[in-house]
């Protein structure tokens, strides 16, 4: 797990690295060429400012190629969080351990070590945050302060900025967290039954990307129309996640990933209820 957490962080540097790069380019190109004009047309443009920390966060999520993260974090957790239990449950190694411990405990205690995947969502998002606030200058400043995201609900209710934006990154987290560990159980499902932990992780990946389809094709269009609720229409596939546009939608949200956490907590007891069932998989 640690060097799979290394190698992806790794790579989220590299993008931001890139992103960081081509705004850092097009800031100066702004400054040149506003200077261009002062100089030779002798027009005012004003400085050219940089956007503040949250909105030049916010960016490195929506736009750029670090925004590609969204659609492979899935995948990320499912090979980081479930290689060591598909080892285990792979090998001679699990009969071992569940002839000495009760086997309900030891199944449950190596999926929640799974989870521990997550962890990559606060690495992205503490990363986004650093680089935004070294290219911006750490720049707090609200007044040109246009960027359209869920922040400047509350904002205008009266709540301060800098609070306004930092809860509107907890909801994220928290969203970003609970898909991501849910996407961790469908490849722990997948586990059980293949050997081959690469193929396993291949399937995993290409269930939750068709269930993305089928539910934004079919079953979000089909439900807003039943419950005239547009919120179906936009905000059922985890790559929304990403994307809320405001409070209430984050929290719909929310709920929305405590039912497919909850449906996939029922999938892997299904799936690994049995012992004898599970030894005979890691036999074949």
């Amino acid at each position: 797990m640690k060097k799979g957490l290394i190698l992806v962080t790794l790579l989220f540097i590299v993008l931001l690295g890139i992103d960081s790069y081509n705004y850092l380019d097009n800031y100066q190109k702004s400054k040149d060429y506003a200077k261009k004009l002062e100089i030779q047309y002798g027009y005012q443009v004003g400085e050219v400012r940089h956007l503040n920390i949250f909105e030049k966060t916010d960016d490195y999520l929506r736009h750029g190629i670090s925004s590609s993260v969204s659609f492979f974090m899935p995948i990320f957790a499912i090979l980081i969080g479930c290689f060591l239990f598909h080892k285990k449950t792979h090998s001679g190694f699990f009969k071992h351990e569940i002839i000495r411990k009760p086997y309900k405990n030891y199944i449950w205690n190596e999926i929640i070590y799974s989870w521990k995947a997550v962890i990559l969502i606060p690495i992205f998002l503490i990363l986004c945050f650093l680089a935004s606030g070294i290219v911006t200058n750490f720049n707090f400043d609200y007044t040109y302060f246009n960027n359209i995201f869920p922040a400047i609900d509350l904002m205008k209710s009266g709540v301060d900025s800098t609070v306004a934006n930092i809860l509107y990154l907890l909801l994220l987290f928290v969203n970003l967290s609970i898909g991501t560990i849910t996407c961790i159980n469908v490849g722990l499902v997948f586990m059980k039954k293949n050997h081959n932990f690469l193929v396993a992780t291949v399937f995993a990946y290409l269930f939750i990307i068709v269930y993305q389809i089928v539910a934004e094709i079919i079953a979000g269009p089909i439900l807003s129309e039943i419950f005239n609720n547009t919120f179906f229409a936009n905000n059922v596939t985890y790559f929304a996640l990403w994307l809320f546009s405001s409070f209430p939608i984050g929290f719909g949200i929310l709920s929305y990933n405590l039912l497919l956490f909850g449906v996939t907590i029922l999938w892997l007891w299904k799936s690994y209820k049995n012992k004898e069932d599970v030894i005979i998989y890691a036999e074949k």
